[in-house]
């Protein structure tokens, strides 16, 4: 007899899987100085766009969202989140603080030992470097498994900013891991900061 899985369950299912690999919960941005307010960007020969602005403590960052994908996010570990319309994949922006008044230094070797804690069954296939606007720093691909033994694959980014690092997580299947690829280098190179405090 063959059993019939509905499409609802999928989608359902693989947002689970994704929320579980990034660590995500549905919490409201509602904590203190931390906000997201949309913003006109003129884009020049393809006209205007809604970026977003991201505000915690003293800090900005503007970004271009991925189009259509639902907000989630843990505004008390200062983290936003989207998940795909199909809710099969996750995009995650993290600032992480570092040394006040010092710009963050990104070294492979650390961030090899900081992936390995964080995705201990995953195998790094890739290292490259990444640019945001005006800023440069590492990327890593990896493959790994879900705890149902599906294929995943993750995509991480790393931005230094002066006091932190801005860290961008994307876990997709395997089988979707290519079509998505474009929404999270979108996010990736249209990051850049806004406020002095984050400047060189």
């Amino acid at each position: 007899m063959k059993m019939r899985i509905d499409g609802s369950f999928c989608r359902v299912f693989f947002a689970v899987l994704v929320f579980c690999l990034l660590g995500l919960s549905t919490a409201q941005l509602q904590a203190q100085k931390f906000e997201l307010t949309n913003r006109p960007l003129a884009i020049p020969e393809s006209g205007t766009i809604t970026s977003t602005v991201l505000k915690y403590d003293t800090n900005e960052f503007l970004y271009v969202p991925p189009y259509e994908w639902r907000l989630v996010a843990k505004p008390q570990e200062k983290e936003v989140s989207y998940l795909s319309p199909d809710s099969s994949v996750g995009i995650t922006i993290k600032v992480v603080p570092g040394t006040v008044g010092k710009m963050s230094e990104l070294k492979s070797e650390t961030l090899r030992g900081q992936i390995a804690q964080r995705f201990p069954k995953a195998k790094i296939n890739e290292e490259f470097p990444v640019y945001g606007i005006g800023m440069q720093g590492l990327a890593f691909e990896l493959a790994t498994a879900a705890s149902n033994g599906a294929n995943m694959n993750v995509r991480l980014a790393f931005l230094p900013i002066l006091g932190g690092v801005v860290e961008f997580t994307m876990v997709a299947p395997a089988d979707k891991y290519k079509e998505y690829l474009m929404s999270f280098s979108n996010v990736v190179g249209s990051f850049r900061p806004l406020s002095p405090a984050v400047e060189k």
